[in-house]
């Protein structure tokens, strides 16, 4: 369990040491709402806002997260960068691989254990600083059609002891191009897809199938003769029951 504020240092594997703060409270409305006002106050991280619940918190496009006591709801204060996408996928995905749970990537955003969410990421700029909300069911999943870290046997449920783990996976894959690794774990490239577009002056739904993610983070989406680049949408297999209101835990 949490035992307060706490400080530490986590070293980049083959690169030099990074310290990360790390503010914890036991319920916050939302951690990315706390994160802002750290932001707008001219915080630039590297921070870590950790709460045990969450009354509001948020998920992409205005979606609840679902915040029940026994995950790890956190808000990273960090410089933004390009792909920051990818690189917070992978630290999720290595983070989970190193107590036995091997999940896939969902462009942007999700990341799922045999089809079932188990976490989610929200990427917020504010300041000049870049908010990366992640949410991990932990020790239960907040809905039926979603998993957590105790249904798929992961070896720890230590919810400290997994922050401190995807701490040091986020700025290993800082260190290095992050696509390759990204594209290996994405699991809808190559399948039949469904988009709805965030921003575009188009059509908001795109179907076709997902062949490739760009050197920008785009989705190149195959439809007919045309090979169309998503920059930001949520993205579900046409296999796959499709996403509703609130997404595996948010």
């Amino acid at each position: 369990m949490w035992r307060g504020d706490i400080e530490w240092c986590v070293k980049r594997r083959g690169t030099e040491s990074r310290e990360w703060r790390v503010h914890r409270v036991g319920i916050a409305d939302s951690t990315q709402d706390m994160a802002r006002e750290f932001a707008l106050q001219g915080d630039r991280g590297p921070l870590a806002i950790v709460a045990e619940t969450q009354r509001r918190g948020r998920g992409r496009r205005g979606r609840r997260w679902l915040s029940p006591r026994g995950g790890l709801y956190a808000s990273l204060l960090t410089p933004p960068r390009e792909l920051l996408f990818a690189h917070a996928g992978l630290a999720v995905a290595d983070a989970l691989g190193e107590i036995g749970v091997e999940p896939t990537l969902s462009w942007p955003n999700d990341v799922f254990v045999r089809d079932r969410k188990i976490a989610g990421i929200l990427i917020e700029v504010v300041a000049r600083t870049a908010i990366v909300g992640i949410g991990i069911n932990v020790r239960a999943s907040p809905l039926p059609t979603a998993t957590s870290i105790a249904a798929e046997g992961g070896s720890r449920l230590d919810a400290p002891e997994l922050l401190r783990s995807l701490l040091a996976s986020f700025d290993a894959s800082t260190a290095t191009d992050p696509l390759p690794r990204y594209r290996a774990r994405c699991s809808v490239l190559g399948r039949e897809v469904r988009v709805e577009r965030i921003s575009s002056a188009e059509e908001t739904a795109l179907v076709g199938r997902a062949i490739d993610i760009d050197g920008a983070g785009r989705l190149l989406v195959a439809r007919d003769d045309e090979v169309v680049a998503v920059s930001s949408g949520d993205c579900a297999l046409l296999t796959a029951r499709s996403p509703g209101e609130v997404k595996g835990g948010g």
